[in-house]
């Protein structure tokens, strides 16, 4: 090996290629696991001047996909005690997969009696039937990758008979060799639920002989990777193919796999039991001594000693401050990705000597994998920590007895929150809207849409240059092919502004992600920040008694969506000869909240045109109130960010000729589209008070139905969406005399708006008449289509806050085909006072109607708490402000000014709260200890001027404290600190990454929930690469290897 140093070898490859054309995960075109090994073997074999016939400790680290154009990826190999070592990586230096390798001569290849196995395996499955299952999982292959027959299998074994023609310059042929690891699948027939799987790392790979075009796959379970009864959370195998003699031609041992969802670290077996002194003040524990004669104590001191040598490990390779590391905190916490699970594998294998690739995604926290060495290589870490296990004859063993407090506290450990399935609720069960958010035409905020209603703004305008050339295909006569009459809208800002680093998603895919997917996520978050909770706390709200059923992780996400042209511009690049797959699935903006946000009820994304946001909110509460989820996420989402729906909308005559809705207004003729992305959060009303949220309104009743056949596709049906409202009613048992506004569909056109009113006079008609205002934001906004609902819902709700209607606008002419004056509803065209009918809360209705046929309807009463006396105290409060960076922290703060001087009344104690419980703690922090209101206004101002005396500001990528506050001797300083109320103490704490339960600082009455502004995401722009060229091979030479192109060694 000594005229090894390193070679180096490079491909591009376009996509077009068979092994990528034939083997898509979820619809992308993925490198195959196979693939790899093949190009480490042929770059092996060239580098070492003889057959490489075998690769070890093999990982797959990141998948090479090709959506958008050509990729370049390079192999590079460098000299090793027993052969080589490999590393494959594209731009930018990222790894995707690594490995070692030799050549020279093996052991016998063993053999198999293919019939004794054969014996063995009663289940036979076609091909087929294993290619529909890989279908419905989400791998799609061609037929290049087809290669199974026949598959026989039982629980523990699977045998296949594999048959694909061989391809030319190819010892391991992708296709064939990707079918024998295919044949796993054998052991997942007869399970409950089959989910996608990848291959992630294999011990041993040894290559007898050149494959056949007919081969035998036999695989079977290999040992998993377990400690003292502890479940495998990978999946191994080892797995042989072999000629019709039985003899192996190649070989595979321990190739582990583990699930795609939710990327690399599952949720697994919870670590060990949280402490029962989380839920007890410790002046309340009681010790209990009993005799233990000669009973064996665990040797405590030889793990608490290996978990600080793990800390410090850990520490030392993240260059992180020991302080950040807990023992229960899953490693992903801390951002150990894949690549980074290599680099600390290799770390470990220094000292401890071979180890599973696995390690740290069967072990996910500090705690588990101190408990995989003790007990896997005990000798070891006794030797590196010096300690002994200690048996003592005779010791006390020591109980604690410990009371529940009246109060349960968190204390300082987390929680991971109850996963007890919710309860069935009563059909008539009032749903609370305790979070809101949302970004409209002009408004990047809900405050801001707020003073646009009242202020009566049209926030129509023409459309943007940043979207499309509007006047090249504008044309004011209808009917012109290829042409629009309308060149107006409703657009938010920023629609191409992501971002991605926050939600842990790389800059590449950001680009190829809907931008719909991304507004609908970044306003999940916003509604969850405005409701006061975190990702954690939505499982286990604060003041819950143990072993009371919660929220857990069973919380819903539905999101209503209608259209999907950003994978438009994918097929125009395309044709001009820049090859380019963008994002379009609806499923992925529900999926990716759930995932994101670790939510485990129902995630579903729903088309039923411009009804969809509304029917979106309607199922959500349905489903808390069947008992599938406790709380939901609910909205929807909409963009027009290409022309295509403006020239569908204009060869229908949909749109209108003036450039506004003109809602019951004369002279209408066709509506604006209108973009829009809103949310609110869910929960059971009698959940919602016991938690003490801050609540919007209270959804009373809602209902779907479909208008069935009309005169026309798109001619709505009055008499159906009456039922639908009287529907609402009457599962909430409202009488129609009892509301007050009706937020309407309302789109503007001189047939829609008559047949409306003709239908709500049907659900509405008394005796009196005018007794309920009317209006519709699609005067101020356009025609949001699929985020209608959610629109219309979040300006009932504003008017409910301020308790005030907010006008129409454009009707100042009413629509003559409407008789106003003898029916119950007058048009709300002024800003007013709401009154309240008789004290009681007001009510109000708000539809929506989707083309086609499908009506929904809400029934929103406004919510009147129960007399609750304010939080009052005269002491100082520590307000917490955290982010990603300085910039966005001193954004934050900025925004958080301007708001608490707009609302000069605010409460500092609702503040402080708020901001201590209801929101995530990042790296970049400012703690703030404040006399009164004033003071912290004052330091505020002081912070975004660079004056930081007085002022607590740390980051805890650099803290120092940590490291002092382990143990429960830490726990004991911060309880102290606590009692006492030492704020200053517990300030500098938090700046340096210790975690504080902030509940203990209030005791039984705690401060109520505050809105106030949410996270301040970066604005970076995202969207698909335009003009890029398509970037093809151009070298005159042939290609080395279908997978090797080129040798670039120096």
């Amino acid at each position: 090996m000594s005229d090894l140093q390193e070679q180096k070898f490079s491909s591009l490859f376009s996509g077009d290629e068979a092994f990528l054309q034939d083997h898509r995960v979820r619809g992308e075109k993925v490198l195959p696991a196979a693939a790899y090994l093949e190009m480490a073997r042929e770059a092996g074999s060239r580098s070492l001047r003889r057959a490489a016939t075998q690769l070890r400790d093999v990982s797959w680290l990141s998948p090479i996909v090709l959506n958008s154009g050509p990729v370049e990826v390079s192999i590079s190999l460098f000299a090793g005690k027993d052969g080589a070592s490999f590393r494959v990586y594209g731009q930018g230096e990222v790894p995707h997969c690594q490995g070692k390798l030799s050549g020279g001569s093996l052991p016998e290849a063993p053999v198999f009696s293919l019939e004794d196995i054969r014996s063995r395996l009663p289940e036979e499955k076609p091909g087929e039937q294993c290619y529909a299952l890989f279908q419905s999982i989400g791998l799609s292959y061609g037929p290049g990758f087809q290669g199974i027959q026949a598959l026989y299998h039982s629980d523990t074994e699977a045998l296949s008979r594999i048959s694909l023609p061989l391809e030319a310059g190819f010892v391991l042929s992708p296709g064939l060799l990707d079918s024998a690891l295919q044949t796993c699948i054998g052991l997942s027939f007869g399970q409950e639920e089959v989910c996608l799987q990848l291959p992630f790392s294999v011990r041993e790979v040894n290559i007898y002989g050149k494959l056949e075009e007919g081969v035998w796959a036999y695989a079977r379970g290999s040992a998993p990777l377990t400690t003292r009864g502890e479940r495998s959370r990978t999946t191994s195998y080892d797995i042989d193919l072999v000629d019709d003699s039985g003899k192996a031609l190649l070989s595979l041992r321990g190739l582990a796999v583990r699930p795609m969802d939710n990327g690399g670290y599952q949720q697994g077996e919870k670590g060990a039991e949280k402490e029962r002194l989380a839920t007890a003040c410790p002046e309340e524990e009681t010790a209990t001594l009993s005799a233990a004669s000669g009973a064996e104590q665990p040797d405590s001191g030889l793990r608490e000693a290996s978990e600080q040598y793990f800390v410090s490990l850990l520490a030392r390779e993240l260059k992180l401050p020991e302080s950040r590391f807990e023992l229960h905190t899953p490693f992903e916490k801390y951002g150990i990705d894949s690549i980074l699970v290599n680099r600390l594998t290799d770390k470990l294998e220094e000292v401890f000597g071979r180890l599973p690739r696995t390690l740290f995604f069967e072990y996910k926290a500090l705690g588990e994998l101190a408990g995989y060495f003790v007990a896997e290589h005990r000798a070891k870490m006794q030797e590196l920590t010096g300690k002994q296990a200690v048996v003592t004859p005779g010791a006390q063993k020591i109980s604690f007895s410990t009371p529940p407090a009246d109060k349960p506290r968190r204390r300082f450990l987390s929680s991971e929150g109850f996963r007890h399935p919710p309860e069935r609720m009563a059909n008539g069960e009032a749903i609370a809207i305790v979070g809101l958010s949302g970004r409209y035409p002009g408004a990047r905020n809900i405050a801001e849409f707020w003073e646009n209603l009242k202020g009566g703004k049209d926030s129509v305008t023409e459309i943007p240059e940043s979207r499309w050339d509007a006047g090249a295909l504008f044309d004011p006569e209808k009917g012109r092919a290829g042409k629009s009459y309308s060149r107006w809208g409703g657009f938010i800002e920023d629609v191409d502004k992501f971002d991605p680093l926050f939600f842990n998603i790389s800059p590449r895919e950001a680009e190829q992600m809907d931008p719909q997917e991304r507004l609908f996520l970044q306003t999940a978050w916003e509604v969850l920040e405005d409701s006061g909770y975190t990702r954690e706390s939505l499982r286990q709200p604060a003041n819950m008694a143990p072993g009371e059923n919660s929220m857990g992780a069973n919380v819903g996400v539905f999101v209503g969506v209608m259209y999907e042209e950003y994978q438009l511009f994918g097929a125009e690049q395309t044709l001009k000869g820049n090859p380019m797959a963008l994002g379009g699935s609806p499923g992925s903006i529900a999926n990716r909240v759930s995932y994101f946000f670790n939510l485990h009820g129902p995630s579903i994304a729903l088309d039923t045109m411009c009804s969809s946001s509304l029917t979106a909110i309607h199922l959500a509460c349905e489903s808390i109130r069947n008992g599938e989820c406790a709380a939901a996420i609910a909205g929807g989402v909409n963009v027009s960010v290409h022309p295509n729906k403006y020239l569908f909308l204009s060869g229908s005559n949909f749109l209108s000729s003036k450039g506004r809705c003109e809602s019951f207004g004369e002279g209408g003729d066709g509506y604006v589209p209108g973009e829009g992305v809103g949310a609110v959060l869910l929960k059971p009303l009698s959940r919602a008070e016991v938690d003490g949220d801050h609540i919007y309104g209270v959804v009373r009743g809602s209902a779907l139905n479909h208008g069935g056949k009309t005169n026309g596709y798109t001619v709505p049906n009055p008499q159906a969406q009456a039922l639908a409202i009287k529907s609402a009613m009457g599962k909430a048992g409202i009488r129609a005399e009892e509301f007050s506004y009706i937020e309407a569909h309302g789109t503007g056109t001189s047939l829609g708006d008559p047949i409306e009113i003709a239908g709500l006079m049907r659900a509405f008609q008394t005796d009196q008449k005018q007794y309920c205002r009317i209006g519709s934001v699609k005067s101020n906004i356009g025609h949001a289509e699929s985020a209608a609902g959610i629109a219309g819902l979040t300006k009932v709700l504003l008017q409910m806050q301020h308790r005030q209607l907010a006008p129409s606008l454009h009707a100042n002419q009413l629509n003559p085909h409407i008789d106003f004056g003898n029916s119950p509803f007058q048009v709300q065209r002024v800003l007013e006072a709401w009154p309240a009918k008789d004290g009681k809360p007001r009510l109000a209705g708000v539809s929506s109607f989707g083309a086609g046929g499908a009506n929904a309807h809400l029934i929103i009463e406004e919510y009147q708490p129960a007399e609750k006396q304010a939080y009052a105290s005269d002491e100082p409060a520590i307000v917490l402000l955290s982010a990603k960076n300085e910039a966005r922290l001193k954004e934050q703060a900025a925004n958080l000014r301007s708001h608490l001087a707009a609302h000069s009344a605010f409460n500092l104690h609702d503040v402080a709260y708020t901001l201590q419980i209801g929101r995530e703690a990042m790296a970049e922090r400012l703690a703030i200890v404040a006399l009164d209101e004033k003071s912290l206004l004052a330091q505020l101002e002081d912070y975004l001027a660079g004056k930081k005396n007085g002022l607590f500001c740390g980051n805890t990528r650099q803290g120092k404290a940590g490291f002092l506050l382990t143990g429960r001797a830490g726990q004991a300083y911060i309880y102290e600190a606590v009692e006492a109320k030492e704020l200053s103490s517990l300030a500098q704490l938090w700046v340096n990454g210790i975690d504080i339960d902030w509940n203990l600082l209030y005791g039984g009455h705690r401060p109520q929930k505050a809105s106030l502004p949410t996270y301040p995401f970066a604005r970076e722009r995202y969207w698909f690469p335009e003009g890029a060229g398509g970037a093809r091979i151009t070298s005159g030479s042939s290609p080395l290897h279908p997978l090797l192109h080129r040798n670039e060694s120096d």
